[in-house]
């Protein structure tokens, strides 16, 4: 399924993901201490919209510990944003074959649901992993997006779910930007822009920060907004090349403009002496 090297990624996330035989992977220290890495690594890849790559560092994360739910759980997060539903869904079923039901499958389970559109049982599966562990962020993540696609005034307390995730024991990585894609995708563009907004001030290199904030402003009537996030989100991850089809033809003249003026400034440099 990820036999695609991460080949177009930046150079600080390349990956070695050559095929090998980890049939008798274990919970060696060693094995471990790579399936962390791979799962950082999946995690980072995530926030600068490498979707297909982080999958692939997931995936290894998951074969190098065959017992690391959070990495199952991170493989079907991006498989899901990626639009991959199925392959989510046979990635979580693998792992409940393997280990049943437990919080942090059930809450990934949940996410699908939602992306199925089936907003209910995604809550449902969400409710039984807070009773399970309710100091997990993951589910309270998932909780509070299901409140938002349900609407009305189930969206009162996506509100009260969300800061939940924020305080709980258990963490989620970059759950701040996943809340504001989780308001995106569920129609609250002025939400996702205010947190985005927040967001980039305290990590204002972040590439899928600006572009969901692009999104938002997109969607609220604000173009020039819109662009200049795109804009941004390029400097920072030049080899996105769906967010050039993003931007549009005015926009990619523009982005390739101001990177040859930037490249000939570059080039005008005077050499050190």
């Amino acid at each position: 399924m990820f036999r695609k090297a991460a080949q177009d990624a930046p150079a600080p996330f390349l990956l070695e993901l050559a095929p090998t035989d980890l049939s008798a992977a274990s919970l060696e220290a060693g094995l471990t201490g790579r399936a962390e890495r791979f799962y950082r690594a999946g995690h980072r890849l995530m926030t600068r919209g490498f979707y297909a790559e982080s999958a692939q560092a997931f995936d290894h994360a998951t074969r190098h510990d065959r017992s690391y739910f959070d990495a199952y759980v991170g493989l079907a997060e991006v498989l899901v944003l990626a639009g991959r539903t199925q392959e989510a869904a046979e990635a979580l079923d693998r792992a409940m074959e393997r280990f049943g039901l437990n919080c942090a499958l059930g809450a990934a389970r949940g996410h699908l649901y939602l992306h199925q559109q089936d907003a209910d049982k995604a809550l449902e599966c969400a409710s039984i992993a807070n009773q399970r562990d309710p100091e997990y962020a993951y589910a309270w993540l998932v909780a509070g997006e299901s409140r938002l696609a349900l609407g009305g005034k189930a969206r009162e307390y996506s509100v009260e779910a969300f800061e939940k995730a924020m305080t709980v024991e258990v963490p989620w990585p970059n759950l701040k930007l996943r809340i504001a894609l989780a308001h995106l995708e569920w129609g609250n563009a002025q939400g996702a822009g205010d947190l985005c907004q927040h967001l980039l001030m305290e990590e204002p290199e972040l590439p899928l920060a600006w572009i969901l904030a692009g999104d938002a402003a997109r969607i609220s009537g604000e173009p020039h907004r819109a662009e200049e996030c795109y804009r941004r989100a390029c400097e920072l991850a030049p080899e996105l090349t769906w967010l050039r089809e993003r931007m549009g033809w005015r926009g990619k003249l523009r982005h390739a403009w101001s990177g040859l003026r930037r490249r000939a400034a570059q080039l005008l440099q005077p050499a050190s002496t």
